[in-house]
């Protein structure tokens, strides 16, 4: 029907609704109550990682072609070595620390007592 007003076609459009088919009446259409709200999709991505219990350091850098980056950073300790995560091209840097601590690539990383192997 959206299709045919879109179109300017409703006109056209028959007035009966059809019965929906088996394959739709078999279907339990039912809201599930195990979801859980993730409050961190409202934070930033530093505010995500201060959630976690981490200290968090953002830095804007202007490229040569005046584009503006924003750059994220979890301070490691003295003798920690740097680690660098490159987001995919329809990610950012939250998907670094979205799941939270103890489950979160980018905290897991900087903490040495999980083994990642």
């Amino acid at each position: 029907m959206l299709l045919l007003s879109f179109c300017g076609l409703l006109d056209a459009a028959p007035d009966v609704i059809p019965e929906p088919s088996a394959l739709m009446k078999g279907i339990r259409w039912e809201r599930s109550n195990n979801t859980k709200f993730n409050p961190d999709v409202i934070l930033s991505t530093p505010e995500m990682i201060r959630r976690a219990g981490y200290p968090a350091e953002a830095h804007v850098i202007k490229t040569k072609d005046g584009y503006l980056l924003t750059l994220h950073r979890i301070p490691g300790g003295n003798g920690s070595l740097p680690v660098l995560l490159q987001h995919g091209l329809l990610g950012c840097s939250a998907d670094w620390a979205i799941l939270g601590k103890g489950k979160a690539l980018g905290t897991n990383l900087i903490n040495p007592l999980i083994n990642l192997s």
